[in-house]
């Protein structure tokens, strides 16, 4: 029993020997495994790190991007070199590749393609390996894609007219790069869009909140035409004649609204003093709807005349000779002189009057006035545009005639483009229209009751503070004037976002 005792005692003891090699092997392997598992999350950290970095450094690209384009670019004024009926722009002359996109470079393998050399280089140096203060070894350069552009203007009637009110949407693409021992390079896209206020929407708008403040007498209505594709003929459509009104709009008679009625009020049926209801129709009328705008619509007012006009009266009538700026129109002939017709160059007007029937022709510029009243079937032609006509009104008192009185003779815009004639003030003196076949163009007197008469057709669009149409006038909106009257640009917007290791 004792030999066999000792036997056992040793083999427990070569297991034990066994176990305990067994289980340091496993230790050790445990313990290298958990180095292993320490250093890869280590260095995957690490790794994130850089990689977080580099996104960082990206996206401050795109930031330092954006401010460079709302605050240092300017849009272009002539859209001649860009074809701006493609997405994206294609520039069209003056830049490296003709017909292809528009870009702003500052990344090495990305060429500027941007008809302004000026512009390209400002660009490159604002935005080609820029480092970031902080962040050791980080840098950025920057590339944007011009996707559209819709040219618009800003009149130069509102304060702050010009040639800014351009929409744009810009792709931005930013590579974040980070230096040292460890390295990455994140690309980061971001669309931003930056849209301009259309000025002008509606055939008639009315900006009184009262019964009334647009109204149709004796029939009428409203379809559209886009003057920017073609003739009225060409391009008109049963649609798009939209009138809207901060108050009532009135209907009666017999025609057709070939748009949608809009105000913020509601209701239809005999208007209410104080508490006026949307719309009073007519039973002979027909229209596209009503519609409830969630708040009045506001008007920016425009600038008055400057230099303020003279308040002396100057008739265009047997001769103009003692007005400063008046001449016998070229092709008037010998008798020029005593009948006209005649010519009036842009300038500084006191109150205009013309009338007996003589001609006065136009050209294209401003005609600071304080008021002008045609009569005696006298027509004014408007030979090239824009003409602006900007009215003062002084010692003209609100609600009496006239700052313009065009109801006693007729207008006539050759080019039929409404943009080419406007009539635009700021006061609340009366202005009075009449319409047309020639009769293109734009009113704008927000705070201004307005009448059109005459029974013709008016194309372009009217704002007044009342709008009354008396005499059954049909208005044709012209749709291009959503483009070509606009307000100031809003900021940019963010529109898209992509990221990506590069």
């Amino acid at each position: 029993m004792k030999s066999d005792d000792r036997r056992t005692s040793k083999n427990e003891q070569g297991a034990a020997l066994v176990i305990a090699l067994v289980g340091m092997l496993v230790l050790g392997v445990l313990t290298a495994g958990l180095i292993f598992v320490t250093r890869t999350e280590t260095l995957t950290t690490a790794n994130y790190t850089t990689l977080a970095q580099a996104r960082y450094a990206a996206e401050a690209g795109v930031q330092n991007t954006i401010n460079w384009l709302s605050n240092n670019y300017t849009p272009p004024a002539n859209f001649s070199s860009y074809n701006t009926s493609t997405a994206p722009v294609r520039c069209t002359s003056g830049c490296a590749s003709s017909n292809q996109r528009v870009v702003l470079s500052g990344v090495s393998d990305v060429t500027s393609n941007y008809p302004d050399s000026t512009v390209a280089n400002a660009y490159q140096s604002a935005l080609r390996n820029q480092s970031l203060t902080g962040l050791p070894g980080a840098s950025f350069s920057t590339y944007a894609t011009l996707l559209t552009m819709t040219p618009g203007t800003t009149p130069s009637w509102l304060a702050g007219g010009g040639t800014g009110a351009v929409a744009q949407t810009w792709q931005i693409t930013s590579r974040g790069n980070i230096g040292g021992v460890r390295t990455a390079t994140v690309e980061v896209v971001a669309t931003y869009e930056r849209i301009s206020s259309p000025l002008v929407t509606y055939a008639l708008f009315g900006t009184s909140p009262t019964c009334g403040s647009v109204m149709f007498s004796g029939g009428g209505g409203t379809n559209s035409f886009d003057s920017s594709l073609g003739t009225y003929l060409l391009t008109q459509q049963a649609n798009s004649g939209n009138v809207g009104s901060n108050g009532n709009t009135t209907l009666n008679g017999n025609g057709q609204i070939a748009g949608i009625i809009e105000s913020p009020k509601t209701g239809t049926g005999t208007c209410s003093s104080g508490t006026p209801n949307a719309l009073t129709p007519g039973s002979g009328w027909t229209t596209g709807g009503l519609n409830q705008l969630s708040a009045p619509v506001t008007y920016p007012n425009p600038s008055p005349p400057d230099p303020t006009p003279t308040t002396t009266i100057q008739s265009i009538n047997s001769s103009c000779s003692t007005i400063s700026g008046c001449s016998c129109y070229p092709l008037g002939g010998f008798l020029c002189a005593v009948a006209g017709p005649y010519q009036l160059a842009p300038g500084t007007y006191g109150n205009l009057t013309l009338s007996g029937g003589k001609i006065l022709h136009l050209s294209a510029g401003t005609y600071r006035i304080n008021s002008i009243t045609v009569s005696g079937n006298a027509p004014i032609i408007i030979d090239s545009g824009p003409v602006i006509l900007n009215i003062a009104a002084q010692g003209i008192a609100s609600g009496t005639c006239c700052a313009a009185d065009l109801s006693g003779g007729s207008v006539t815009n050759l080019s039929g483009i409404p943009l080419n004639f406007q009539v635009v003030y700021g006061g609340g003196a009366r202005i009075n229209m009449a319409g047309g076949s020639g009769a293109y163009g734009v009113v704008y007197a927000p705070n201004s009751p307005l009448t059109i008469s005459g029974g013709a057709d008016w194309y372009g669009a009217i704002l007044g503070s009342t709008v009354n149409n008396s005499g059954g006038t049909a208005i044709h909106f012209d749709r291009a004037l959503v483009n070509q009257l606009t307000s100031s640009t809003s900021g940019f917007r963010n529109i898209g976002f992509s990221w990506s290791k590069f």
